[in-house]
């Protein structure tokens, strides 16, 4: 999981969406409270290259925090870009992720 998370902040860090994608199990699950559809590991990996290059071309810079998360436990991340704060939790079985949560806490 330590190696997972930390790819997962550099990935955010750097606008690097293939530092998550190569962490993506088949049947990986992508949910967040800003959308209203749930994400595969197809449409997920379209969406966060596409919203990393957006980022990247508006240059815009995300602080990324790797926090303990009290609700799950284990470590999530918290990103900030412009003041607005989100956590992005994610769940691995076999070495591989298969949930990713966006969310407000």
């Amino acid at each position: 999981m330590d190696s997972v998370i930390k790819d997962f902040a550099k990935a955010w860090e750097s606008l690097n969406p293939e530092l998550i994608i190569k962490h993506l199990a088949p049947n990986f699950q992508y949910d967040s409270q800003w959308a209203f559809e749930s994400l595969d590991v197809d449409g997920y990996a379209n969406y966060i290259r596409g919203k990393f290059a957006t980022l990247s071309r508006n240059g815009s810079n995300i602080n990324v925090d790797i926090v303990h998360d009290s609700y799950c436990g284990g470590e999530m991340l918290k990103l900030v870009q412009n003041g607005n704060i989100c956590y992005y939790r994610i769940r691995i079985e076999n070495g591989l992720v298969v949930k990713g949560d966006m969310c407000m806490f």
